[in-house]
């Protein structure tokens, strides 16, 4: 769920979608960055989690935002 503040984060990411449909949102240092979910999203559902450049398992990310 989106809450006011991941909305606030969501303002502050970049966000670019290639011509397959993958989303990639990376943060004003240029990594991939997204604490209210994955930092890579593919167009097949498939999803890595970032937090500033670091790549997180599900549970990890999970565990982190808590």
């Amino acid at each position: 769920m989106i809450d006011v503040d991941n909305v606030a984060e969501l303002l502050t990411l970049t966000v670019c979608v290639n011509e397959w449909g993958t989303r990639r949102y990376r943060n004003s240092e240029g990594q991939l960055h997204r604490t209210c979910g994955a930092a890579i999203e593919w167009a097949s559902g498939d999803r890595c989690w970032f937090i500033n450049g670091q790549e997180l398992t599900e549970k990890e990310f999970h565990d982190r935002v808590k």
